[in-house]
């Protein structure tokens, strides 16, 4: 009995994630199915009743079904059928997917993919993020700290069900890798401690899983905080002259990226190929945080909620979440306005106003962020509020621990939390007298004001309760932290029914039967998403990631006018859009991408009957298209100019740069069908007037290969984007890729019959590997070492 009584916070902790995910018992997923379709091309469908386009959603997660899922179910797909997903052929005219770090290809818990179905793999994975964070807290709280068991439990659900892990929960790698933050922290101090062997090596385990789970700014996070925390403890508690520990701390964070350079190394070399690159002055201003936002430390909705619809300021929410709760909120400050004896107040205590600060648009702040360094200068700043909300929680945790302690309440902090609660109610009033055109905003502000305020009175009224009853004011304190972020899991966090995960629908199966590997594209209000690709397996030459090929990306972005951009779209590539009956037959440069790209069927959406019923010539002139089919609401066009996907040509014209190369490929007395653009000259001489003929042999996503037959020297052209790491073989001996068309494949062929391979030669994966293994011998010598030295 004892035993089961000492194992009481786990349980509850399991308890309390089944309880916010009852969905899951009702046949749903967390997934943003409710969105996903109301977006093209199931938005054109009838679900459960509603009226197509019209199912309630939360407009959440928009990420998760363009990216995070699609990107998640091909890689799992390809490690299925035995192959490490290197490259994604569905999108962006095929792009590194195991190269970005968001995939999280080899996050150990993707193992459950291989044991059960793809959804339920998918919600344990998603589940398993508040679970595990919740028993890492309580433990690093309890043993690390030395807190009690209350307050460790009280924190672990918090960060658990924390405001910045609920708003990116099923975007999987966020939370994935922030819930091992705690754990490494007590590890940290576990080794500073006693130089165990087990430590050690659970150290090492815990930041190299927290390498792999796929937020690379949030690694970057958790590592900053280990060694200052590090440094904190060796200077508090004296142990400067501790150099076993030193040397192992030290050890101890370089091997986890040595055990990860398998995904670091192609991580970084698409890093350095890509559209991501350092924020302007402008735009790092504009994603800090107002000063003013800090309100929603306590009233997290007070400038209302996407989920809502009623979010009346500029930014985004999510990038903004900085709530950690009512009564941790209380308890935190609780605990830096009183005296405590834990050495770890001051440290999380200067960590969290450190977060606060440089993430908020204060002067100079903004110029941290101009330092070269990638992890600083190319991400949100705001996501720093994850370690102000983690620091938040310890303190709440010890303020609690405080207030448990004590003989009496210091009653002068809940007044003087009453009379703040007051005069906010009192600011949000005479906001509304002095400025009339934020009324209508203000009543948003009054009404998402009700709820915390009430748990703020009740929270005060749980503190004094104790003085009757402290286990009925523990009782009451654990209900209010768990319906406090109860409320805001539910309120933001969409579920939906399995079957929303993109579910087949009539059009894109047409397109699957009869594209085969060329390419579609939605011209208007017909537009598709980028990346539901990746799940139906059609090809699409548009594309959403952060780490795209950046040729790629000014090549589409070109399309709108025949000219470069000064600043292309960081995570997405788009043929220019257009709309109306004028704009897709007027732009000549559109037109030309789409032929190149393989862009075979052009899709329409028509929802008026009659219109849907006739060929759109006016839209679609017939010397360009041809209507193969109807499903209503859609038309489908077929592209008479289209290039091939793969063809043999003698011709070519060498370009000096790229620049010229583009100009090229707008030059209407240029046959792009015939005529290949290269910044470098073959290796051999191309034979003019000769015969030749090329089959697909094979078309895999790390491999393709063909059958050739030519009287003379000519060149293959495969509209695949080129990338370093592919390379290509003529009867099994390397030949020389050429970059033909800016930013696509071609290779010289000799005269005769051949087998030609392009392949993915993960060069950067394999030396990655090999310093893995390098890796993992240093750590059985350390460990042989540290375990003899005892």
């Amino acid at each position: 009995m004892k035993k089961v009584v000492r194992f009481w916070p786990f349980v509850l902790i399991v308890i309390t994630v089944l309880l916010f995910f009852y969905p899951i018992f009702k046949g749903q997923i967390p997934f943003p199915g409710d969105l996903l379709i109301n977006t093209n091309p199931y938005r054109a469908e009838s679900f459960l009743g509603y009226a197509p386009g019209g199912y309630p959603n939360k407009a959440q997660g928009p990420d998760v079904i363009t990216e995070i899922y699609p990107w998640k179910y091909f890689s799992i797909s390809e490690l299925k059928q035995g192959n490490i997903p290197f490259w994604n052929p569905h999108n962006f005219s095929g792009n590194p997917q195991m190269a970005d770090f968001q995939t999280a290809i080899f996050y150990p818990l993707n193992f459950l993919y291989f044991l059960l179905p793809f959804n339920l793999s998918w919600t344990l994975i998603i589940m398993l993020q508040p679970l595990l964070a919740g028993i890492f807290m309580y433990l690093f709280l309890k043993k690390g700290v030395g807190l009690k068991d209350f307050p460790s439990f009280i924190g672990g659900i918090a960060f658990g069900f924390s405001s910045y892990m609920v708003v990116w929960l099923e975007y999987g790698n966020i939370g994935s890798t922030m819930l091992w933050l705690p754990l490494a922290l007590l590890l940290i101090k576990e080794l500073l401690k006693k130089n165990r062997t087990l430590v050690f090596l659970g150290l090492i385990l815990t930041l190299s899983v927290m390498l792999l789970a796929g937020y690379i700014q949030g690694a970057f996070y958790i590592y900053t905080l280990c060694f200052f925390y590090y440094i904190y403890l060796t200077f508090v508690q004296n142990k400067l002259k501790n150099y076993k520990s030193h040397i192992l701390f030290i050890i101890s964070l370089i091997l986890p990226i040595l055990l990860t350079s398998f995904q670091i190394l192609p991580t970084l070399q698409i890093f350095s190929q890509s559209t991501r690159g350092a924020y302007s002055l402008v735009q790092i201003e504009k994603s800090l945080a107002p000063v003013w936002y800090w309100i929603t430390l306590s009233f997290p909705d007070f400038f209302g909620n996407p989920a809502t619809r009623n979010y009346w300021v500029d930014g985004t929410y999510i990038e903004r979440v900085m709530y950690p709760g009512v009564a941790i909120i209380f308890f935190a400050f609780y605990a830096i306005v009183n005296k405590i004896n834990f050495i770890e107040k001051k440290f999380f205590l200067s960590i969290a106003v450190l977060s606060l600060i440089i993430a908020t648009n204060l002067p100079l702040v903004k110029y941290f962020y101009l330092i070269p360094i990638p992890v600083i200068s190319t991400t949100i700043p705001t996501r720093e509020f994850s370690i102000l909300i983690f620091s938040l929680i310890v303190l709440g945790a010890m303020g609690l621990e405080k207030f448990m302690d004590e003989k009496h309440f210091k009653k002068l902090f809940a007044f003087v939390y009453v009379i703040a609660l007051v005069l906010i109610w009192g600011i949000v009033f005479s906001l509304g007298k002095i400025n009339p055109d934020l009324l209508l905003n203000l009543k948003i502000t009054q009404r998402n004001l009700i709820l915390p305020s009430a748990l703020i009175l009740v929270t005060i009224f749980a503190v004094f309760l104790k003085k009757i009853n402290l286990k009925i004011s523990m009782i009451l304190l654990i209900l209010l932290v768990v319906f406090d972020l109860f409320y805001f899991f539910n309120k933001i966090t969409p579920f939906a029914p399995e079957a929303f995960t993109y579910p087949k629908t009539p059009i894109i199966s047409y397109i699957k039967n009869n594209a085969g590997i060329y390419r579609y594209w939605g011209y208007g209000s017909a537009y598709i998403q980028a990346n539901y690709q990746s799940v139906d397996q059609t090809y699409s030459p548009e594309g959403n990631d952060p780490l795209h090929i950046s040729r790629y990306g000014e090549l589409l972005a070109s399309s709108k006018d025949g000219k470069l951009p000064q600043m292309l779209p960081r995570p997405d590539a788009n043929v220019a859009p257009g709309y109306g009956s004028d704009d897709l037959k007027t732009n000549f440069y559109r037109k030309r991408v789409l032929d190149l790209l393989g862009a075979k069927y052009i899709l329409h959406y028509q929802d008026l009957v009659e219109a849907w019923y006739q060929t759109d010539f006016n839209t679609f002139p017939k010397d360009q298209y041809t209507l193969v089919n109807k499903i209503f609401p859609w038309q489908v066009y077929e592209n008479k100019n289209v290039l091939p996907r793969f063809f043999l040509t003698d011709n070519f014209i060498q370009a000096k740069n790229k620049a010229q190369v583009l100009e090229l490929i707008y030059d209407k007395n240029i046959d792009l069908k015939k005529t290949l653009i290269l910044e470098k000259s073959p290796n051999i001489k191309i034979d003019k007037n000769s015969t030749n003929q090329v089959s697909l042999l094979s078309y895999f996503a790390n491999k393709v290969s063909f059958k050739t037959d030519s009287s003379g020297n000519t060149l293959l052209f495969l509209s695949d984007s080129y990338y370093p790491e592919w390379k290509v073989t003529i009867d099994g001996k390397q030949a020389e890729l050429l970059i033909a068309d800016y930013s696509f494949r071609a290779v010289a062929i000799p005269k005769g019959s051949h087998i030609v391979e392009f392949y993915y030669s993960a060069k950067s994966f394999q030396i990655g590997l090999s310093i893995a293994i390098l890796g993992l011998i240093i750590l059985f010598l350390t460990a042989v070492y540290v375990k003899k030295t005892k």
